[in-house]
């Protein structure tokens, strides 16, 4: 299909170049549903901005260094496909970018890897965050004039340019509602903690507990750390199962735990009543809604956070387009057995599954 224009695009949503061009940055005011159709018709026409004259005309190319970790893999390969698709769409545009890969989300992990930079090779820097060693260090690179996004997990205090994901805690609390309406009666929780340093599970289990202990005060909750480990999350579980300890509920803010608490559960020699609440759409978290040992998790939309959080930098960088505020939430989702495996595959799959 020949590309088309943004004059051309605007005469066939009827609207003025300003107009569009308002839409397709998602700044300034503009009807929602103006807005919504303006983006129908790009998407129809494979519409990208041709700007490879205006970027040119500056003789710069910009290089963006990407931190994020590697592990868990079924997660992180979301988040590498919405930014290369990102990039892919804006690939007229003058940058460069480069995939800095850390182990894990852990502080030490990630840390390693950010003392070794060489932070004068870049321009700007797309953070999967997460600790205060990072917040600190993200502060430091703001002070320098370097432009910061952090993406799908933020950290507290950073100072960073702007943030695009989940509203961590609003998600623990959706997640914390489904538990007492499933659960009315309950008497006991355990909620696993990804990483004590990392923002966003430390919310997650926050507003879990906030609406638990309203709705059930005398409930008994246990909390623990298992550093994003499946094997760490199966031993904890193991150990309330030696015990005897009759568990209500678990709840783990990541996949990796979820996965880890339906290993020991299933391997239980004896029946248990007990109910798994997770995070994350893996093959393993989907395999425990068909035995209808989880119930539910929350589905944070991986792809679409970083494809944003991609986006928007280097349009940000290139263009310095308008921020017109520092948190851009992705919607979370609460999925039950019925619906889960639709979102097992993200948009690049999904495509590269049906359209070839």
């Amino acid at each position: 299909m020949k590309k088309i224009t943004l004059k051309q695009l605007a005469e066939l949503s009827g609207t003025s170049i300003g107009t569009v061009d308002r839409a397709l940055h998602g700044r300034g005011r503009i009807n929602s549903e103006t807005r919504d159709k303006i983006l129908r018709i790009a998407d129809e026409y494979n519409y990208a901005p041709n700007i490879m004259a205006s970027t040119l005309s500056r003789k710069k190319t910009y290089r963006i260094g990407i931190i994020m970790a590697e592990f868990p893999d079924e997660f992180c390969r979301h988040l590498k496909h919405g930014i290369e698709d990102a990039a892919a769409f804006l690939q007229s545009y003058s940058f460069t970018y480069d995939f800095l890969i850390t182990s894990s989300l852990a502080e030490d992990a990630q840390m390693s890897v950010i003392n070794r930079l060489d932070t004068s090779l870049y321009d700007a820097f797309l953070v999967n965050a997460g600790s205060d060693s990072v917040a600190q260090w993200i502060r430091k690179m703001s002070d320098e004039g370097k432009i910061i996004a952090t993406f799908n997990s933020n950290s507290r205090g950073s100072g960073q340019t702007f943030y695009v994901g989940e509203d961590p805690y609003k998600a623990g609390q959706l997640m914390g509602n489904y538990i007492c309406n499933v659960i009315p009666d309950l008497r006991s929780l355990v909620i696993l903690k990804g990483f004590q340093s990392n923002y966003s599970h430390i919310q997650r289990c926050l507003g879990v507990k906030s609406v638990v202990v309203e709705n059930n005060p005398s409930a008994q909750i246990y909390e623990y750390e298992y550093f994003d480990d499946e094997n760490t999350a199966r031993e904890i579980t193991d150990s309330f199962i030696k015990k005897g300890e009759k568990i209500d509920a678990f709840f783990s803010s990541s996949g990796a735990g979820t996965a880890g608490i339906g290993k020991a559960l299933s391997s239980a020699d004896f029946p248990l009543h007990s109910k798994i609440f997770g995070y994350d759409v893996t093959k393993a978290t989907i395999e425990l809604m068909k035995q209808n040992l989880c119930l539910g998790v929350i589905f944070q939309d991986p792809y679409q956070q970083s494809y944003n959080g991609m986006k928007m930098l280097i349009e940000h960088l290139v263009l310095n387009t308008k921020l017109e505020r520092k948190n851009y939430y992705i919607r979370s989702r609460l999925l039950l057995k019925s619906n889960a495996e639709e979102y097992l595959y993200d948009q690049k799959e999904e495509n590269n599954r049906y359209l070839i």
